[in-house]
C-alpha cells in the first residue's frame, strides 16, 4: 500500500503542476507592459522615439513612432505635441530573422532585433536572430531619407532582407488591401464613422485612427489608435484576445445604430488604445488599451 506521506505530497505537486500550467496559459493572454505604452520594452537598447503598448504575451504590439526622441518630452500624448511629431503607428509581430519567419504580409518590411549594440544595430541582424517584425502605417505626409512619404503603409521604411533558413525557399505575399495600403474613412462601415479612418492590413484585419471630431474638420485631434478583427455579433466570433469589447456592424441606419447590432451581424470588433488622458462617458481613461470602450455583450448563437 502507498505511504499516505507519499500520497500527499504527490497531491500537492500535482496541484502546483496545474497552477503553473493554469499560470502559462493566463500569462499568453496577458500583456507584459500592463496594457499601457512603455519606451523601455521590448528592446535593448530602448529606441528613442518609439512608444509601444503589448497585446498579449510578447507576440504582438502596436508602436508609435515619433520624429525626435521622447527622453525631454514631458507628455507625448499632449494633444499639440501628438499631432506635430507623430509619424508612424504600426504592429509588431514576434518572429526571428529569417525568411521563412516574415509574416506574409508584405506590409511588414523592417526587422529590428531584441539585443544590439546600439538602436541603429538592431536593424536586421544575423541569420535567426529574435526580434520583432514591423509595419509601419504613416499619418501625415512625410520627407524620409528614402523619398516622400504619404499616408498608409510605407512600404520603403529600411527594407531588411532576411536570410532564409532551408534551401528552396519561396517567399509569398498573398496578402491585398481593400484599401489599397491608404488610410480611408468611406470603408468598410455605411453610413460611415465621421471620426475614424481605417486601413485594411489583409486577413480580416483592420487598423484606424479614432479622432476627436470628424476627420475632414479643422483641429480634428487623434485620442485612439486600434486594430480591428472581422466576425459576426455573436460571443462565438468574438476574440479571446484582450480588448476587443466593442462590435460595429458593416451596415446600419445609423452611426449609432451600429454599435453592436442584431445577433450574428457581419462587421469588426474593435480594440482601442488610448493614445491622451480622457474623461469619456464610461470613466476616466489613461493611455493605453481601453477595455471600457462602449462594451457590447455579444449574445450566444445557436448553430
Amino acid at each position: 500500500m502507498l505511504n499516505k506521506k507519499f500520497i500527499f505530497s504527490f497531491i500537492i505537486i500535482l496541484a502546483v503542476g496545474i497552477v503553473v500550467l493554469a499560470g502559462t496559459v493566463n500569462a499568453s493572454q496577458g500583456s507584459i507592459t500592463d496594457w499601457q505604452w512603455e519606451n523601455d520594452w521590448p528592446l535593448t537598447p530602448p529606441l528613442p522615439d518609439h512608444l509601444w503598448v503589448d497585446l498579449g504575451g510578447g507576440e504582438e504590439a502596436f508602436f508609435l513612432h515619433f520624429n525626435q526622441t521622447l527622453e525631454n518630452v514631458d507628455d507625448p500624448f499632449d494633444p499639440e505635441f501628438l499631432n506635430e511629431n507623430l509619424m508612424y503607428v504600426g504592429l509588431a509581430k514576434r518572429g526571428r530573422f529569417f525568411a521563412e519567419e516574415r509574416p506574409s504580409n508584405p506590409a511588414y518590411t523592417h526587422f529590428h532585433k531584441l539585443f544590439a549594440e546600439s538602436p541603429e544595430a538592431g536593424h536586421g541582424g544575423e541569420a535567426g536572430d529574435d526580434g520583432y517584425w514591423l509595419t509601419h502605417v504613416a499619418v501625415q505626409d512625410l520627407e524620409r531619407p528614402w523619398g516622400a512619404v504619404e499616408p498608409g503603409v510605407d512600404f520603403d521604411f529600411m527594407p531588411t532582407e532576411p536570410p532564409a533558413q532551408f534551401e528552396n525557399t519561396v517567399e509569398r505575399f498573398d496578402v491585398a488591401s481593400i484599401t489599397n495600403w491608404e488610410w480611408e474613412n468611406e470603408w468598410p462601415m455605411s453610413p460611415p464613422l465621421p471620426d475614424h479612418l481605417w486601413l485594411d492590413i489583409g486577413g480580416g484585419r483592420a487598423l484606424f485612427l479614432h479622432y476627436d471630431r470628424p476627420v475632414d474638420e479643422s483641429g480634428a485631434e487623434l485620442i485612439y489608435v486600434g486594430d480591428a478583427i472581422r466576425g459576426r455579433f455573436a460571443a462565438e466570433d468574438q476574440p479571446e484576445i484582450p480588448g476587443f469589447v466593442h462590435f460595429h456592424q458593416f451596415v446600419a441606419e445609423s452611426v449609432e445604430a451600429g454599435h453592436g447590432g442584431a445577433p450574428g451581424a457581419e462587421g469588426y470588433w474593435l480594440r482601442h488604445i488610448a493614445v491622451r488622458e480622457m474623461e469619456r462617458p464610461w470613466g476616466e481613461v489613461e493611455p493605453g488599451v481601453d477595455f471600457n470602450f462602449m462594451i457590447t455583450p455579444a449574445p450566444e448563437i445557436e448553430n
